[in-house]
């Protein structure tokens, strides 16, 4: 996929020189790492432990609501803190430790893991924002975000009923857009092995069972409030998976880049990952912390390889040779990176209202 992007022999030498200057940075020792990783896992497993069992049993309705609520963002906080590096590869030496662990928790979220890390992997890593290559791009028409793409009517309004849109975003993913990626004719796992389908079936029945038929069978309470309280789930777990996912690539001034009629790619690779990305406190261990890396995105793109937590140290390293070439990476923090997000869909909603006049 390199080959598809521009060569520039000074970005290709910087990138070198980026790569040297971190180089005792990015292999952690495996003490730190486990110590790192064994906070996390009590902390986050704890918490939707926890939170499960109190939805189970409790007598309370607010406690039923504020059980699935939290079980909701405890398995997001695990996806994002052990899934993603899961699946890059970057906790266990050994790569089908990382697998299991990786559909495990994305499991918990009744997600296709499979395709999802087959597409962020392979095609987001190399390509991101890029038309065509990055399939993160292949959004639904009611949310305009991407340059020289269609105009409704519609998207002049959109940044107003974004967060409506947004907050439907996990149901969404698990039943409908998992089904029309599973039987796309880009899931080449589906093609593949035979037994990818019963798998896939098979997870998004133990997420349903787990969350609203074991509920249903031991709650004190009703049916009707066992659903209410996991529909409450969705609204709190979309939101806080779009927003994190969104504002890492699409905020205001973030690069598109485009591709030529040849189909190369019009950057160079090093700089389509910097300008293509958006930090959040990216110098913050504790940020670093709670969102397991995905808040240091420039990082993540170049050392994809690396776990997160030396992300910070790599910033630290990272940012003042880039600065001193003449490359400022995008950075916010969460809520600013928030406002950022609008802010660039209010300027594509403008866009939207001009092309509706002429």
């Amino acid at each position: 996929m390199r080959g598809k992007h521009l060569i520039v022999p000074e970005d290709n030498k910087l990138l070198a020189l980026l790569y040297q200057e971190t180089a005792a940075l990015v292999a952690p020792s495996r003490l730190r790492l486990g110590w790192y990783l064994s906070v996390k896992a009590l902390l986050w497993g704890g918490i939707f432990v926890l939170s499960y069992l109190a939805l189970l049993f409790t007598h309370t309705v607010p406690v039923l609501f504020a059980g699935y609520i939290l079980v909701g963002l405890s398995s997001v906080l695990l996806a994002f803190n052990f899934g993603h590096d899961f699946a890059h590869q970057t906790v266990f030496s050994n790569k089908r430790y990382n697998d299991y662990g990786f559909i495990g928790i994305f499991a918990l979220l009744g997600a296709d893991g499979i395709a999802w890390r087959d597409r962020h992997v392979r095609e987001h890593h190399f390509a991101p924002n890029v038309p065509g290559f990055d399939p993160d791009l292949k959004l639904s028409n009611l949310i305009r975000i991407l340059p020289d793409s269609p105009h409704y009517w519609f998207h002049r309004y959109q940044h107003w009923y974004a967060p409506f849109a947004y907050s439907i975003y996990s149901l969404y993913w698990i039943l409908v857009k998992d089904v029309r990626v599973f039987y796309s004719a880009e899931n080449r796992y589906a093609r593949k092995k035979g037994h990818y389908s019963l798998f896939f079936w098979g997870r998004k029945a133990i997420y349903l069972i787990y969350l609203l038929v074991i509920p249903f069978y031991f709650s004190p309470l009703s049916w009707t409030l066992v659903i209410a309280a996991f529909l409450s789930m969705h609204v709190f777990q979309s939101v806080f998976i779009l927003f994190t996912f969104l504002i890492t690539h699409h905020v205001q001034g973030i690069c598109y880049p485009k591709v030529g009629p040849d189909g190369q790619i019009q950057q160079s690779w090093l700089m389509n990952q910097i300008e293509s990305s958006n930090d959040i406190h990216p110098f913050s261990p504790i940020a670093n912390f709670i969102l397991g890396g995905f808040n240091n995105h420039v990082a993540h793109h170049l050392f994809p390889q690396v776990h997160h937590l030396v992300y910070p140290e790599i910033n630290r390293k990272m940012y003042p040779i880039l600065n001193k070439n003449g490359i400022y990476p995008h950075y916010t923090s969460y809520f600013g990176g928030i406002w950022a997000h609008f802010k660039r869909l209010q300027t594509m909603a403008k866009e939207a209202a001009l092309a509706q006049k002429v």
